[in-house]
């Protein structure tokens, strides 16, 4: 049954962002259940950035709708939602001639905020020892965390990050991470944009995937990790021979370096290649089911948008 708008942190129908003669975001469709952390993944030019800055006011839709949390934020709706979203896009805010915690003081009088959440907020992302320090000071990691303390602020319903981690040292990234995680379960949503794959595998509910201004694929993650498009990965001396046999049993494989990856449409079974190689007295050093990798799929998916991008500026 398909959700109602009310029952969605974003939606968008037809949502389309001409530049001049170029379509960059092509009649988007997007349903982002509440709750959870999605993840928004696609190549540079494929209308991601574009699209996060519609959702959030700052550039007008040529052609289209959205909803957040269930209200128009084009319309008259909008001064009452925006304090329930927290963003942080492209580059993190902030003066430099102010300290940290003088931005984050500014920020809590324009939106009229404890203090206490905003001691809460610079600890989350450990920004505490640093407070009194200029923001011009920070390194680029700082100011990304302090961005994100930012966003986090008002305790927001909708939380739309680009690139959070950007500039972060692994301690860092797996801060933000846990953060993120932390804010899902507690019923927020999260909405990330980042070229991180590794790390949209560790934390994301669901995920859609851009190309050329369009959805392209969009699911929960273990729909995307569980679609059999695995392999297993077989060490043998006799490579040409195991190759032929599995062919004749109906596999695929494929030689990478010294290692032959055996695929098969339906029922691929680590036990079924060993027992084939080993019924014609071939036997393997090694061999392991090695499952799809976010990464993996994504690459997949986008291959020829990023051909297309390497051939001319791209858009995002």
């Amino acid at each position: 049954m398909e959700l109602r708008d009310a029952d969605l942190a974003v939606r968008t129908r037809g949502l389309t962002k001409n530049f001049g003669k170029r379509t960059v975001v092509d009649g988007l469709d997007l349903a982002i259940p509440r709750g959870g952390v999605y993840g928004f993944l696609g190549p540079n030019g494929s209308g991601k950035s574009t699209t996060m800055k519609m959702l959030l006011g700052l550039l007008h839709p040529s052609a289209g709708q959205i909803s957040l949390l269930g209200e128009d934020p084009w319309g008259e709706a909008r001064a009452r939602l925006m304090p329930r979203i927290g963003s942080m896009i492209e580059h993190p805010p902030g003066y430099g001639h102010l300290t940290g915690a003088e931005n984050m003081r500014l920020l809590a009088r324009l939106l009229n905020l404890e203090t206490t959440r905003i001691d809460r907020a610079l600890e989350l992302v450990r920004l505490t020892d640093h407070r009194d320090r200029l923001q011009r000071t920070y390194s680029l990691g700082m100011k990304q965390r302090l961005g994100i303390a930012m966003a986090l602020a008002r305790e927001p319903e909708l939380l739309i990050l680009d690139e959070p981690t950007n500039g972060l040292d692994p301690a860092g990234i797996q801060e933000i991470r846990t953060t993120m995680r932390a804010l899902a379960d507690a019923g927020r949503t999260v909405v990330v944009a980042s070229h991180l794959l590794g790390e949209i595998e560790q934390i994301a509910d669901s995920v859609s995937i851009m190309g050329r201004g369009r959805v392209i694929a969009t699911g929960e993650l273990e729909e995307f990790l569980n679609d059999g498009s695995g392999y297993v990965a077989v060490e043998i001396d006799d490579v040409p021979a195991a190759f032929e046999t599995l062919r004749q049993a109906g596999f695929d494989g494929q030689l990478v370096g010294e290692q032959l990856r055996v695929t098969r449409d339906e029922g691929l079974d680590p036990a079924a290649v060993a027992r084939v190689l080993g019924e014609a007295d071939l036997w393997p050093r090694h061999l392991s089911l090695q499952r799809s990798s976010l990464e993996s799929v994504f690459l997949e998916l986008t291959e020829d948008e990023r051909l297309t991008t390497t051939q001319g500026r791209a858009v995002a």
